[in-house]
């Protein structure tokens, strides 16, 4: 039975590139400038999502009468049920 290292080729000290030399070519620019474009997109979307979050937030706070970040004064703190599911 041939062992794992006979199987491997072998590889020279003539055959590794020097790494000045070595650049990632038109390929790795290809792909670093796909990157960027996703990224440009995709915080583009972040932003039109966040801004309709924020949106339908306040128009909820306006529906419900409550001023924004202000508690029920009629009940006192701490004394609110907790959501489902939620331990107390």
């Amino acid at each position: 039975m041939a062992s794992a290292v006979s199987i491997l080729p072998l590889v020279l000290a003539d055959d590794i590139p020097d790494p000045s030399v070595v650049t990632p070519g038109v390929g790795g620019f290809a792909v670093f400038f796909f990157l960027a474009v996703v990224l440009f997109f995709l915080a583009r979307s972040l932003g039109k999502h966040m801004r309709r979050a924020r949106t339908n937030a306040a128009t909820q706070e306006r529906a419900d009468g409550a001023a924004p970040g202000t508690a029920d004064p009629a009940e006192p703190a701490g004394t609110a049920d907790p959501p489902d599911g939620a331990r107390p």
